[in-house]
């Protein structure tokens, strides 16, 4: 269905909202990616932002955090740097 991961939280008690759980892995996935909000900058991780990050009435993301590559360029995209199954991890740094 595409390049982008789907992470998806479910709250299990009322000591934090599961928007600020997804706040806290989005800003985890920048710090050790270089993901960026949205997808202005080529060749870079992209997240979905959430209600504290919107712009107007764009789409956010409160229950999930969603990191794609939506702008990278192609020659980034070709099948051999995407795992399709546990089989195929060879843990070699592409």
């Amino acid at each position: 269905m595409g390049k982008a991961l789907d992470i998806h939280f479910y709250k299990s008690d009322n000591t934090i909202s599961t928007e600020a759980n997804c706040d806290k892995v989005r800003k985890i996935m920048k710090d050790k990616s270089g993901a960026q909000l949205r997808w202005s900058g080529k060749n870079k991780f992209s997240l979905e932002p959430s209600t504290k990050d919107r712009i107007g009435r764009e789409f956010i993301a409160t229950t999930w955090v969603h990191f794609d590559v939506r702008n990278f360029e192609l020659k980034y995209l070709k099948d051999k740097f995407f795992i399709k199954s546990k089989k195929d991890i060879t843990n070699e740094i592409i």
